[in-house]
């Protein structure tokens, strides 16, 4: 599924991504900005922005079939919870994305780093059939994929790490690890990961001692 500019560059040229890995084309794409055009499928990586979830979820609903899996991997701690109302509990896993990317340009995709993997699993924490075999797809394409048994605490480390550090390195314009070693700004980062840490469900605290590592770097 894409949509616009990006959507029509994939058509003409196909889907480009350029990394650290090295350069993967697919051409041609099988992709549309119609699901009913697709019909039921078998996974959906939901990757939109976090505003876009209720939108975005109603769109998809014509890729829902009695079996399909839908994991969400927006930045926060909640897109599971308000996907589900949609498209139905018992479709939608939790999901953590660890990947830095972006949209060069309309059909061409750069990603940096050496984190590309996702972190899944049932709310519930079951280890259930269906996952695992997600788990073993996604390794055998080559993605990290990490199979979870507290997805909703993973999902809480990430979004801690983040509100430490996301903010300081927008008001300051510089990258996390300057924000990390200046000690100024990372007294202010370990002060809003504690802050945050506070503000996690009693089954993210056990997780804060982890965060706060993670904070402070090596």
């Amino acid at each position: 599924m894409a949509r616009g500019a990006h959507l029509t560059a994939m058509h003409a040229n196909g889907l480009r991504v350029e990394g650290d890995r090295g350069e993967t084309v697919i051409r041609p794409v099988q992709a549309t900005d119609d699901p009913a055009a697709l019909g039921p499928v078998d996974l959906v990586l939901f990757c939109v922005k976090l505003w876009d979830v209720e939108s975005a979820g109603t769109h998809i609903r014509p890729l829902i079939g009695g079996e399909t899996v839908v994991i969400p991997l927006q930045n926060g701690v909640d897109a599971t919870e308000r996907l589900a109302p949609i498209l139905g509990a018992a479709h939608v896993l939790g999901g953590v994305a660890l990947v830095t990317g972006s949209i060069v340009a309309p059909g061409v995709v750069r990603q940096t780093g050496t984190h590309h993997g996702m972190i899944f699993g049932e709310l519930d924490g079951q280890i259930t059939p269906r996952v695992e075999r997600i788990r073993d797809i996604c390794r055998a394409a080559g993605i990290d994929a990490v199979l979870s048994d507290n997805i909703e605490r993973a999902r809480w480390q990430k979004f801690i790490g983040l509100a430490a550090v996301s903010g300081l390195c927008a008001l300051t314009r510089r990258p996390i690890g300057d924000v990390r070693d200046d000690p100024d700004l990372g007294h202010c980062s370990m002060t809003q990961c504690k802050r945050s840490s506070m503000s996690a469900a009693p089954v993210a605290f056990s997780s804060r001692r982890t965060c706060f590592c993670r904070c402070r770097g090596p």
